[in-house]
């Protein structure tokens, strides 16, 4: 199980990931028309995106326990690892105008 500090930046990383997606979505007319489009699409509402932002803005480390005793268990959820690899063959990079 997660210990709370760690469990307190995978909240973090979430609430922030959500947020960068409206920013960025939100920078052009068409980014907005979007956005607002596809949370109309998801929730009958463009409104639906002030729910999600405030429904993840008051996410906390106890309903990210909840959802994972409830949804994951040891015959639904996936566990792996990462394994480096070694360095690998420096690949370069091509400078200069290429011929014709």
């Amino acid at each position: 199980m997660l210990d709370a500090a760690c469990l307190k930046l995978v909240v973090k990383t979430v609430v922030w990931n959500s947020t960068l997606k409206l920013v960025f979505g939100l920078q052009s007319n068409l980014g907005m028309a979007n956005v607002l489009a596809e949370y109309h699409a998801y929730t009958g509402s463009w409104r639906g995106l002030q729910h999600e932002l405030s429904a993840v803005d008051a996410l906390r480390g106890d309903d990210v326990v909840k959802a994972a005793r409830t949804y994951l268990g040891a015959d639904n959820c996936f566990a792996g690892y990462v394994e480096t690899l070694p360095s690998a063959v420096p690949v370069p990079v091509p400078t200069g105008v290429p011929e014709a």
